[in-house]
């Protein structure tokens, strides 16, 4: 009793502490544990032999999404597909979720990847507990040792919140002597119930193509529109040129014209262009004959004129001599 005393004492402050802190260290480390994600057993398969592998949930509270990466040595490991009428190597969903939208389920040889994401879709409600993301089917391809390791895990609930999680790699031995695994077929949502939306690969993304400015065109004239133009004489019914037969037309000399008493039909329009009225161009004898009657009356007025100054010449000789007689009369 003494030394139980004595112990109490001397010990029992430091050693009450030590349990607490104990206690608490052991709630931490629950705590940070959280949910964990992969295949929780060691296999041992034939060469040749497919298996179903199922990869896990244990201990989660409230998922609703997740997305998952698990590595693989592609000359160890072969994978059937899980839904062959999708282009490349799906794995099989799990039944833990309800069927959803998958934005990626694919397993990609080149960079030995098993890559998974799934989201559930309302009205479906959040799950919680342990049970079956994906199934599997692979082959082993030699005799050897290697790992399904997974490399990425991240989970969230309904409102985009992480759930802590821990990721559960497993060790794969191909021997020749091992026991012949019998299929369990692990049931899996049926690929038409899923709804698939591929995500875009950046690489993929064609760069967008700059505009180059653009040039507004410039009205051009052209000979058809200045044909088209009419330029109208006074009087009204007066003969009208086009533009076109002003511009391509030989000079002429213009002959004189009787305007007409009736107004000439306007000839009718062809091919969608405007109605014009052309003149016959004049002939030769209109033209020698214009020429002559001006030549003609300038010779008559020539002629004429030495006998008007001769006769005003003969007046005033006559009026000198009249004024001359009167003034000798008067003297």
């Amino acid at each position: 009793m003494k030394l139980l005393k004595t112990i109490n004492r001397k010990f029992g402050a430091p050693l009450l502490l030590l349990c607490i802190s104990f206690f608490l260290s052991m709630q931490a480390g629950s705590a940070q544990s959280g949910a964990r994600v992969g295949v929780f057993e060691d296999l041992q398969i034939r060469p040749g032999a497919i298996v179903e592998v199922p990869v896990d949930i244990r201990d989660v509270i409230d998922l609703y999404a997740y997305d998952i990466e698990l590595s693989f040595d592609p000359e160890f490991l072969d994978f059937d597909d899980a839904d062959p009428n999708k282009n490349g190597i799906q794995a099989g969903i799990g039944t833990f979720l309800d069927p959803g939208v998958t934005l990626v389920n694919q397993i990609y040889y080149e960079d030995g990847l098993v890559h998974v994401m799934l989201n559930q879709i309302n009205p479906s409600e959040p799950k919680s507990g342990s049970g079956n993301l994906l199934v599997l089917y692979l082959t082993g391809l030699k005799t050897g040792q290697t790992t399904l390791e997974v490399t990425r895990v991240e989970l969230s609930t309904r409102y985009g919140e992480a759930i802590a999680v821990s990721g559960e790699d497993a060790e794969i031995e191909i021997v020749s002597g091992a026991p012949i695994v019998t299929a369990t077929n692990i049931p899996v949502i049926d690929p038409i119930e899923i709804t698939e939306i591929p995500t875009l690969d950046p690489s993929q993304i064609l760069p967008t193509p700059t505009p180059l400015p653009t040039m507004t065109p410039m009205p051009t004239r052209t000979a058809t529109s200045m044909a088209t133009q009419t330029r109208t004489a006074t009087p009204s019914n007066a003969p009208v040129f086009t533009q076109s037969e002003m511009v391509t037309a030989t000079p002429q000399p213009i002959a004189v014209v009787e305007p007409a008493d009736t107004e000439a039909p306007a000839s009718e329009p062809t091919d969608g262009k405007e109605a014009t009225i052309s003149l016959p161009s004049p002939t030769d004898s209109d033209i020698n004959g214009g020429r002559q009657l001006d030549k003609d009356n300038a010779r008559g007025f020539g002629k004429l004129l030495p006998w008007l100054l001769g006769a005003a010449a003969l007046l005033i000789i006559a009026g000198g001599i009249y004024i001359r007689t009167h003034k000798n009369i008067a003297t």
